[in-house]
């Protein structure tokens, strides 16, 4: 049988499903446009909107504040303050402070870092440290003075320039008091805890005794001589005190009286440290909780290009690129991510000048989009009502093309039984079909398989005759010599007699020995296992026996190197076995016989051929040459051949998804007879 074209994928049923399904893609389609197009619009005027209102308020800012910016003027570093709802218990663990762990300064120096933490609340100042230390040395009880303890050094500068140094050790994990060391002032209390990496200090004092300044140093006496030291400022340089940024009181208050619901205002000073925040980012409280499905539909909307996350809402610095340009005196409009629902959020930052030009810092103001989304829900149910006109004729093509599809699953059902009768005898073959999908592939698949069924019932109906046409001549000569044995008494025409029997009795025996052989055939394919087999090696090994074999005859051996094929060796061999040994009684004598090895590029397939001089084959006979007791043998032959050993070359190869071939030469001076399989490479 030759190979069966390869479907290609615009004629199966799948693609034409897919076209009709492609209709539906109007309807998202047409929602995704509508609701993007609304949002642009909205977004744009907000856009407008919030940069004007920023702008007005920043001008505001620097009209009213512009001393309490200036005062913030300075090149020293920066210890952000945030704002405590509630007192801290000092306690040196500092559970309170987890929320703020991620904004804690850090400072190191080679093998010794720490971090801080500062709050403040009723006016006191609270500092919360993370000393890393792999062994601590603490002072003795006698002697908290001693240089050879681990210790802190806190310098505080009071708004009126005061200083004070507190040397702060102690003699075992607890409470400790430390006093200024030189100035007069009140002591400072706190609780020194050891952690897994070193230990903690949480200890607070009254903001005043700061607000010039702060600096926090850091002294390991670990067998270092001298001390290994961290600073959060510098050691003993009261220029380099770290200043404290703390709400600017009546900035808030001016920010308090314009921020709206759903709003943040926040202002930073010009190293980027946050100076006041008013407002949140909550929904206004008309706006109802949304729904699972509305809050489905916002996840499934795209969102627009430029989106960066919202800061953390405890950050004490701002450091997004459009507070950069704000400081360089550029305005600038942009989206955030709100932690609320995943609703977008929209930032307008703008500097903040004074009259002379001077730089005071920058303001950023938020507007969440929840207002936005409320249109948007409404918008989507207008998209619903257009959509849901989309979607009915959209099903209605869908049923009208299935029920297509169904007549003519139908139209082949009906045709299928018509062609069978109920005692199974093959009536007509099906009509055929010009589809090229998989329904007419259907269709025409069940065509094969009623003409191969129509085949076999021919032949199962003319085996009994073949049978007879074997079995004839094998009784006959039984028989004839059994009753000439009976009338004649001469012992050498007895003795004749007997040997024509016998004959008779051997080929009798070697019809029902091929019998079986074809039968035990048939069962053995069932268990065969098949592995990658590489043609052309098992060609040469077997011309090698064949020359052994059959000395007489000249072999001859044309091959390729080509692609393995998944077969069962034994049962390639067994086929080779019969094309050869059919060749050698058809051969012309002084010809050879040829093994041949050619590639079928063209179908991804090998064939395999042998190819002997002698009489050709009629051309009645080439369709049927492989069918059961079928040969061609004549009178000369005195062997018993029933025509099964190319029947069993065709099942072999059909075993093997391949088919068998039987044709003349083209000089019409011999025969080829082969088989033909699939590349392992063309498997699927």
């Amino acid at each position: 049988m030759p190979p069966l074209r390869r479907r290609r994928f615009r004629e199966s049923l799948r693609f034409k499903l897919l076209l009709v399904s492609l209709s539906l893609l109007a309807i998202p389609l047409a929602g995704y446009r509508y609701l993007v197009e609304t949002e642009q619009f909205l977004r744009s005027a907000n856009e407008q909107n919030l940069q004007q209102k920023a702008e007005l308020i920043a001008q505001l800012l620097a009209t009213q504040q512009e001393p309490a910016f200036r005062s913030s003027f300075s090149e020293a570093p920066a210890i952000f303050v945030h704002p405590l709802a509630q007192p801290i218990d000092l306690d040196g663990y500092g559970e309170e402070w987890q929320p703020l762990l991620d904004q804690a300064h850090s400072y190191s120096t080679g093998r010794l870092s720490f971090r801080l933490l500062s709050g403040i609340h009723a006016e006191q100042l609270l500092l919360f440290l993370q000393i890393r230390d792999s062994t601590i040395r603490y002072a003795p009880a006698n002697d908290l003075l001693s240089p050879a303890a681990d210790h802190l050094l806190l310098q505080l500068r009071s708004e009126t320039g005061v200083l004070r140094r507190y040397r702060i050790a102690t003699s075992a994990p607890g409470w400790f008091q430390a006093n200024p060391q030189q100035q007069a002032g009140p002591p400072i209390r706190g609780e020194w805890q050891e952690s897994p990496d070193g230990y903690n200090l949480e200890l607070g004092f009254p903001v005043e005794l700061a607000r010039g300044g702060l600096s926090v140093t850091v002294f390991d006496q670990a067998a270092q001589q001298p001390p290994v030291v961290a600073s959060s400022s510098g050691l003993d340089n009261d220029a380099l005190l770290a200043r404290l940024v703390l709400p600017l009181a009546a900035v808030e208050s001016l920010l308090q009286g314009v921020v709206s619901d759903g709003e943040r205002i926040q202002v930073v000073d010009r190293q980027q440290m946050i100076v006041a925040r008013s407002g949140n980012l909550s929904p206004p409280h008309w706006l109802k909780p949304a729904s699972p499905f509305e809050q489905l539909l916002r996840r499934l909307l795209p969102r627009p290009a430029g989106i960066f996350q919202t800061p953390h809402q405890h950050a004490g610095r701002l450091d997004a690129a459009a507070i950069h340009r704000a400081l360089q005196g550029e305005s600038t409009v942009s989206l955030q991510q709100s932690h609320f629902e995943s609703a977008i959020t929209l930032s307008a930052d703008v500097p903040i000048r004074a009259t002379d030009g001077t730089l005071l810092g920058a303001l950023l103001i938020e507007k969440s989009s929840h207002e936005i989304l409320s249109l948007q829900q409404r918008a989507f149910a207008r998209i619903l009502s257009t959509g849901s006109v989309l979607l009915l004729l959209s099903v209605l093509a869908l049923l009208g093309y299935a029920g297509r599809l169904t007549g003519r699953i139908q139209r082949l059902n009906r045709s299928v039984e018509a062609a069978v009768s109920p005692d199974g005898r093959i009536l007509s073959n099906l009509p055929a079909v010009s589809e090229r999908d998989e329904i007419g592939e259907l269709s025409r698949s069940f065509g094969r398989v009623l003409r191969r069924l129509s085949e076999y019932n021919r032949y199962l109906e003319s085996m009994a005759s073949r049978l007879a046409h074997e079995f004839r001549t094998p009784l006959t000569m039984v028989q004839s010599s059994l009753e000439n044995l009976a009338s004649d008494p001469d012992p050498q025409a007895q003795s004749r007699y007997l040997e024509r029997a016998t004959e008779g009795s051997r080929r009798l025996s070697l019809i029902l020995q091929r019998m079986r052989e074809a039968t035990r055939l048939e069962q053995s394919l069932q268990q065969a296992e098949r592995e990658p087999l590489q043609l052309e090696s098992l060609l040469q090994t077997m011309l090698e026996g064949y020359r052994v074999s059959f000395p007489d005859v000249r072999f001859e051996l044309q091959t390729a190197r080509l692609a393995p094929i998944d077969a069962a060796p034994e049962l390639i061999a067994q086929a080779l076995d019969k094309l050869v040994s059919n060749a050698i009684d058809f051969h012309q004598e002084q010809t050879p016989i040829r093994l041949q090895l050619t590639p079928l590029p063209e179908h991804s397939r090998q064939r395999l051929s042998v190819i002997n001089q002698g009489p050709t084959l009629p051309e009645t006979m080439t369709s049927h040459l492989f069918d059961s007791m079928v040969s061609l043998r004549g009178d000369r032959d005195s062997g018993s051949h029933l025509g099964l050993g190319l029947y069993l070359v065709r099942l072999i190869a059909e075993f093997h998804q391949g088919h068998v071939y039987a044709e003349n030469l083209p000089d019409c001076s011999g025969v080829v007879i082969g088989m033909e399989f699939p590349s392992t490479t063309n498997k699927d």
